[in-house]
């Protein structure tokens, strides 16, 4: 995430909020960005960091099929 996260406010045309979509086992930036960043942390029954405390997080749950 800390690759992704940078690389995009490092364009030219700077993003106001960054969403990113993940299981939460990239490492994050140390430091807080310099835009909001909301993180949708999929479910895992892997254990994985805990997610940064300046990123505001929704956690989606896993979803089993039975098909």
């Amino acid at each position: 995430m800390a690759s992704a996260i940078s690389t995009v406010l490092g364009a030219s045309l700077r993003p106001d909020l960054v969403i990113v979509i993940t299981d939460g086992l990239t490492p994050w930036p140390p430091t807080r960005p310099g835009r909001e960043v909301i993180v949708a942390l999929l479910a895992t029954k892997i254990a994985r960091p805990a997610p940064p405390l300046w990123a505001q997080i929704v956690e989606i749950p896993a979803h089993i099929s039975n098909d």
